[in-house]
Parts: structure tokens; sequence; C-alpha cells
């Protein structure tokens, strides 16, 4: 389980997860955990409880035998400890678009005939849009309308700020659908059974209508919220606007056992919230309307005598009736990868930066990486100008001071933002100097395929592929909080300047590591906020001179052998002087060109 104590990433409750897999995913010890989770939750005083797993979507004899266990099992342990256990089928939200389409098939065209099989879940890190899964949402909002009026359908969102538009995607998404049947059908269907899990960003005037048109429910899990470093303190949570507009909520735990969570654990946090005894009788009503739901689909539901056939008689929505998903398709995936990277390495060989692997090893060998990060591309725009100029000279005043022999630098490869800076000062520096310094661009998958969006001549001075510990090639930016982190090995320094959501999970990891952190207080974004979260533990800096005098006391063999602290003001200054004189901004590209 995740550790009381302590703030972690997504990515890390995602390592503890898969460790857990092995155990929750066997099918010989699913009975004992259906008769303990049973068991625990009569003791807490809860009657009925949904779980979110994927094993049950799983094609032939291996999903025909969960669903077995559920026929077996569940009405003893329903009979026996009085408690109801239901599942609601695990759709990943960064499948597949063949995949994720087949996996909608078999739940609406058979698994959702079983009683126990009550809705489904897009769960998952919440680092992609809403609608890179709008068709698997119309085809079962299509179902719910056309068969199963009381299935659910959960979506994971507005669990962090990366979209915040999420929450506000599936209720219109859902409107849509519900107002485009009406019309195509000439029937008055009821909307179908939404829920969101966590709603906790993206909460507008609009947002708050479509979910009060639609009876969505908002499911709010206050444990857990903090524990994956989404909010730093309850007061973040807006449970009290939902109620506060009349839109359905209630309280969960988010996987208890993962999270060390409990009923009347939540309801202190919601307390601490600001509800009152009226918002808690609003929850209670909702809670007894969605019992009352459940029991009617019941009525409908009949147990399944055979389940082997059930999964036969999978149904696909294709013109020829065949899963989308085969090894064509598997292998077009991969080869995809392959060419996208080629093709990475080539662009970089074209603009000079240094792409080999032996090369990169060579370069940085015996030296302390200095990792930087920030506000990006987006969230660099809400920086005023006086924090973006004052990073722009830390930045610079501090790649004129550190010593190539002994440091480097590590960013983000794309050229926006706060690593922009970085790159500019590097090549600023690097213009004047024999001993050129490092600046390592390290990149994801997603980067390659998008031919290394944002890559620039004279930024980087080498680049490369993040890769996890096991050799995998990383895919999205959500695998920065670990992978990138883990370049610093034991001695290096992290500097966040601002930044959005990936950057506050990499302060929360670098922290929770022990690695020499230096945040920026002022910047709007993560750097300041975390610096506040974690006062106390001497992370903090506001000016260049405070970054540089921090790194020194710290690491004093990173920084040329004539550098002195005495000298801190007159750096700054020529920093100032060099920005002034060559901005070296986007606009002014081929100037950078030319004089290379």
């Amino acid at each position: 389980m995740l550790p009381l104590s302590t703030q972690e990433t997504f990515n890390k409750m995602e390592e503890i997860y898969d460790l857990r897999g092995s155990l929750t995913k066997n099918k010989e010890l699913m009975p004992d955990f259906l008769w303990a989770l049973a068991n625990d939750y009569r003791s807490t005083g809860v009657q009925y409880a949904e779980l979110s797993f994927s094993s049950f979507l799983n094609t032939g004899e291996d999903g025909a035998e969960w669903m077995q266990i559920l026929e077996d099992y569940l009405p003893d342990i329903e009979e026996q400890t009085g408690v109801k256990l239901r599942i609601v089928a695990g759709l990943w939200r960064h499948s597949d678009k063949e995949w994720s389409l087949d996996d909608v098939d078999r739940l609406t065209s058979a698994v959702a005939k079983s009683p126990y099989i009550v809705g489904c879940d897009f769960m998952g890190h919440e680092t992609n849009k809403t609608t890179d899964f709008e068709d698997e949402l119309r085809m079962l909002s299509e179902y719910s309308m056309q068969s199963d009026p009381n299935f659910t359908i959960r979506v994971h969102a507005g669990e962090n700020p990366i979209f915040d538009s999420n929450v506000r995607d599936v209720l219109r998404i859902i409107y849509d659908e519900h107002k485009l049947a009406e019309e195509r059908d000439g029937v008055s269907y009821p909307y179908p059974n939404i829920r969101i899990g966590h709603g906790l960003y993206g909460v507008d005037d609009e947002t708050l209508g479509l979910a009060k048109e639609i009876g969505a429910i908002i499911e709010f899990n206050m444990s857990s919220n903090l524990a994956l470093n989404n909010v730093d303190g309850i007061s973040e949570i807006p449970i009290k606007r939902y109620l506060d507009k009349d839109v359905d909520v209630v309280l969960g735990t988010d996987g208890h056992g993962l999270y060390s969570t409990f009923g009347e654990q939540e309801i202190i946090l919601a307390t601490a919230a600001g509800l009152t005894e009226r918002d808690f009788e609003k929850m209670r009503m909702t809670e007894q309307k969605i019992l009352a739901a459940k029991r009617e689909r019941e009525a409908t539901h009949p147990h399944i005598t055979d389940i082997p056939t059930l999964y036969k008689s999978a149904q696909y929505s294709t013109e020829d009736g065949a899963p989308r998903w085969n090894d064509v398709i598997a292998n077009k995936y991969k080869q995809e990868a392959i060419e996208a990277e080629t093709q990475l390495t080539a662009k970089m060989n074209s603009l000079g930066i240094i792409a080999d692997k032996d090369a990169i090893v060579e370069a940085i060998d015996g030296k302390t990486p200095i990792l930087i990060t920030g506000a990006s591309k987006g969230n660099w725009k809400t920086i005023s100008d006086e924090d973006q100029d004052s990073i722009r000279i830390a930045t610079q005043a501090l790649a004129n001071v550190l010593n190539p022999e002994t440091a480097y630098f590590v960013t983000g490869g794309t050229n926006f933002g706060a690593e922009k800076t970085v790159h500019e000062a590097v090549y600023r520096r690097n213009q004047e100097s024999q001993d050129q310094l490092v600046c390592w661009g390290t990149l994801t998958m997603d980067a390659a395929h998008d031919g290394a969006a944002g890559v620039m001549p004279n930024t980087v001075t080498h680049v490369s592929i993040l890769e996890t510990k096991d050799g995998r090639k990383v895919k999205g930016w959500k695998n920065l909080p670990d992978t990138q982190i883990d370049l610093l090995g034991e001695n290096g320094e992290m500097i966040a300047l601002g930044g959005g959501d990936i950057v506050k999970n990499m302060i929360q990891r670098a922290h929770n590591l022990g690695v020499n952190l230096h945040l920026m207080n002022g910047p709007k974004g993560a750097s300041t906020s975390k610096s506040h979260a974690l006062i106390g533990h001497g992370y903090s800096f506001e000016t260049p001179q405070e970054l540089i005098k921090s790194l020194y006391r710290r690491n004093p063999q990173l920084f040329l052998p004539d550098f002195s602290l005495e000298q801190l003001d007159a750096i700054v200054t020529e920093a100032e002087k060099e920005i002034s004189a060559y901005p070296y901004s986007e606009q002014d590209r081929t100037h950078g060109q030319s004089r290379d």
C-alpha cells in the first residue's frame, strides 16, 4: 500500500498496483479476496460496494473463468455478510483505439448481461483528453439508452489539472449523444447513468449545469486526492461547490486497501472541506437513489447459467463482425514506433545535436547532473513578465559559472518555457567558451511521433529518448516524475521554475527520494506551491543569487575553479547584460544560426 505519511505520484502508485497484480489477478485467490472484502466492508457499515476490475473483459475461456467465480461465490457472500459486491469493468483510458472499441463491444454484447457486472470504468493516469475515447463513450451511451438504462458509465476525470476540460467533455458527449438519440428515434430516453471519479478540476458553471441536467454523480475520494499529490490541502477539494449547486455527490475510498482509507475517515475530511449536516443528508439521498437503481437493474438481469456460451456470443460492431485488434494492427504500432525513433535520430543529426548513446555516456561520465524543469509552453504564459525575466537571468547566470568538467544540465528536449531559457543560456555560454557545457535533452516517444516537436538547432547539445529501468522506451510525458529523476543518481540536483501538474509530481517524487531540490518561490505554478507545501526543508529560493548560493554550498565542485560567492552580484548583472544584448528569441532564430 502507499505510505500513510507522505504524498506520492500516480506513477509510483501504479508501480505498487503492478506489484499487487500477481495476487489480485490470481483466480485461485479471488474467492478469498471477495470474502475478505465483504467482511471488511461489513465491519465499517458498508452494504454495497463496486470494484473496478478489467479481467472480466478477457476473451474466451479466461474471461468465462473470471465470471464463474462471481457466480459461484457472490450469492453466499451476500447472504452471510449482507454486503453486495459488484463489478465495474475496467477500461484503460490509454488503450489503442482498436483494443478499446473491442472491449466495449464485448462488454455491451455479452459481459454486461451478468447481474454482477453493473457498469464500466475508464481508469488510468489522466494524462490524455476525454475526447480520445469519445467513440467509446458514445457507444456506451447508446447501449444504455437502448438496452440497459441503469448501467453505470464511470470516467476518472478532473483528478489533475492537465486537461481541465475533461469533466465537462464527458458530460457534453453524453448530453449530445442523448439529444441525438431522442431526435433520431422520436423517443424520450432517460440520460445514461454517468459517474465522474474525482472531479477536482475544471469546475465551472457550464460543467455544474451539465452535471445537474444529466443527473451525473460526482465521486469524491478525499484521502487518495491528497495521497496522489493532486491537492496539497483539503480546502482545494471543490466538493462543497457541487453540493451547493444540487449536483449529486458521494464519497468513495478509491481502493481503501491501497490508500488505507475507510468511510469515517472520508467523512472527517469532507467535514474539514466545509460540508454541513444538510450536505451529508444530500449524499445519503444520492446513495439511496443509486441503490434503488441497482435493485431495479438486478430485476432485469438473471443469473447466467451458461457462462462459456455467454462469452462465445460476444459480437463486434464491425462490418465483417471480426475484432478490430489483431496481429496486423499490433505490428503496425510497433513498426510506427521504430520508424519514429529512426526519424528522430536522423533529425537530431541534421541539426547537429548528438543522439548517439555511447557519445552521451562519454560526455557526461563522472559529472554531476543538474535537472531543470518548470513552466512549459502552455503555463509559461501564465507567469508574470518579471518572473520570466528572473528565470532567464537565473539560468544564464548559472550556466556561466558551472564547470563543464564537473557538471551538466538535463532538461526536456523541446524548446519551450523555462527549459527554453536553459537552452538559450547554454548556447550563449558555449559561444564564448572553448569548454562546452553539456545540455542533455530527454524526450519521450510522444515527441518522436510528433517529429521531436520543439527541438531546434542551437538548443540542446545532446538528446535521447528516456528509458525505464528495464530498458523500455518512455511513451509519454507523464513518466517524467520517475524516469528523468532516475538520471540524477545520488548526487544530482533538481531545480524547478514554475510548472504544472507534471512538475508538481516531479517535485514530490524528488522530495520523497531525498534529491537535492531547489524550488523557485514566486512564479505562478508548481515550484511556488510546493515550496510552500514543503516549507521547512530549505528548498525555496527567490533570486538568482539565492539559487547559486544554495547550489554552491551543497556542491562547490560544480562551479568553475575561480568562482566565489563574492562575485554573485556581478555575475547576475553580467547575465542581465548578455540577455539584453543577445535575446536569442524564437522570433530571432536565424540570428542565432548566423552566429553559429
